[in-house]
Formats: structure tokens, C-alpha cells, sequence
């Protein structure tokens, strides 16, 4: 599927008795139409990318559970007209790019607390906890270079990809540590408090799910030190906490 072409006024001119049936109706054009608006590179690395940066990067570093008045539909309008005016593949690198970065920050943010478990399995939640909550936020932004760019061109989803550098870049580097953690957790009572535990199960699981055969969704690349191969540990977990909180996943 091509990028979309902007929309035009349906409105038309009439022809009059004079002009015969070799005069055309030729569309209107209102004034502030996006067929009269034009795009140049400097317009989007100056003006269109910080403005989407910026919301991006008030997303990634928003406190759980925390509220950021962002003006959605004025994001949403920025990717809108980037898209239109054939910018969808350089606002994806960009957007990839972006994210790429920062994923990698936060693993390096876990490395400074490996030494300690109990920081290091907090910090760890609360970074993916945070992380997939800015993904609920830049998702929809992008909602309209994923239709038209992602999966029409790319044939992939804009979420699944953005979950996927989260996996690389973050998980793959700690989850053997990780896990090793919440099975020894196991043998302490409350060495782990039961809502992080829970929603570490949870937040793993969602990134990596795994189908009813126990096959990963992800059959091209599997999380690092799989999910899978820690099946028996997970399951126990999440077998055991659940019934401590009913409302846990409603």
C-alpha cells in the first residue's frame, strides 16, 4: 500500500453550457488544506521531530500511574502530516533510533544495581512497569505511521517492534540474573514483596508470551536466557501469587 495521499475538498467548480464536454470540474482549494501545505527536511528535523521527541521522552520518564498533559491530537497532527508529506520512513528510523537509546540507558541503570538483589529486582520492575506504561502513550501517537508505513510497508506492528527493543536491549542483559533472584525468592518469604513479584510475572510474560503448546510467540528471537527455559520457576510464581490478589490483571 502506498503512503496516503492528502485528502481534497470534494467541492468543485461547475461548468458552464458554454464549455462543452471537454471542460474538467477542477477541485478547490481551501486555504490551510494540507494539499497547499509543504514539508522540507529542515521543517521536520527543526520543528516536527523535537515537538514528537519531546512528548516521546515525557512518556518514557513519566512516573507510574502519573499524568502529563500532553496534547495527543496535536502529536497525533504532527505524524499526520509527516506521513502524508512522505516522511513515514525517516520518522520511523528516528522514532526506533530514539527508543533504541533509551532502552539501552536503562540497562546500564540496572547494571549500577546488580550488587544489591533487592534494588536491583525493584529497579527492574519499576523500569518495565514504567516502560511499557510510556508504550500505551507513544503507540497511539504513532497510530498513523504504523497503518500506513509499518504494517503496510514493513509488514510488523509498531507495538510488537517497540516491546521487541525493549526485550534486546534490557532483558536479554539481566533476565538470567533476574529470575535466578525470584527463584531464590521463593525459599525467603516476602524476600520479594508479592505486588512486585506479581507484576513481574506478569510484565515478562506480556513481552514474551508464551502459547498453549509452551512455544514463544516470538519465534524468530526468543528472549535471551528464554522465559521458557525458567517455565517451572515462572509458573510456580505466578500459580502462587495470584490467589493472593484477586483484582490482579482486571
Amino acid at each position: 500500500m502506498d503512503e496516503p495521499m492528502e485528502s481534497i475538498d470534494p467541492e468543485t467548480t461547475n461548468t458552464s453550457n458554454e464549455a462543452g464536454e471537454n471542460d474538467r470540474k477542477i477541485p478547490l482549494l481551501r486555504p490551510g488544506s494540507m494539499v497547499m501545505m509543504t514539508l522540507t527536511l529542515e521543517d521536520y528535523e527543526s520543528k516536527f521531530w523535537p515537538k514528537l521527541q519531546g512528548a516521546i521522552d515525557q512518556l518514557l520518564n513519566m512516573q507510574p500511574g502519573a499524568y502529563i498533559p500532553i496534547s495527543y491530537e496535536q502529536m497525533y497532527s504532527c505524524v499526520y502530516k509527516c506521513v502524508c508529506k512522505q516522511f513515514s520512513e525517516r520518522l520511523y528510523s528516528d522514532l526506533i533510533s530514539h527508543i533504541t537509546k533509551h532502552v539501552q540507558s536503562l540497562s546500564c541503570q540496572l547494571q549500577t544495581s546488580v550488587d544489591d538483589a533487592k534494588e536491583f529486582v525493584e529497579c527492574f520492575s519499576y523500569l518495565m512497569h514504567q516502560y511499557l506504561q510510556a508504550l500505551s502513550g507513544i503507540v497511539p501517537i504513532f497510530n498513523y505511521l504504523n497503518r500506513f508505513y509499518v504494517q503496510s510497508k514493513l509488514k510488523k506492528e509498531l507495538n510488537e517492534e517497540l516491546r521487541k527493543l525493549f526485550r534486546e536491549h534490557t532483558v536479554d542483559h539481566h533476565i538470567s540474573y533476574l529470575l535466578s533472584l525470584m527463584e531464590a525468592a521463593c525459599d525467603t518469604p516476602f524476600a520479594i514483596s508479592p505486588p512486585t513479584m506479581a507484576s513481574l510475572i506478569k510484565n515478562l510474560y506480556s513481552l514474551n508470551p508464551v502459547s498453549d503448546k509452551g512455544v514463544h510467540i516470538d519465534e524468530e528471537r526468543p528472549v535471551g536466557v528464554s522465559i521458557k527455559a525458567k517455565c517451572k520457576v515462572c509458573s510456580f510464581m505466578w500459580l502462587t501469587l495470584i490467589p493472593l490478589f484477586p483484582s490482579f490483571g482486571h
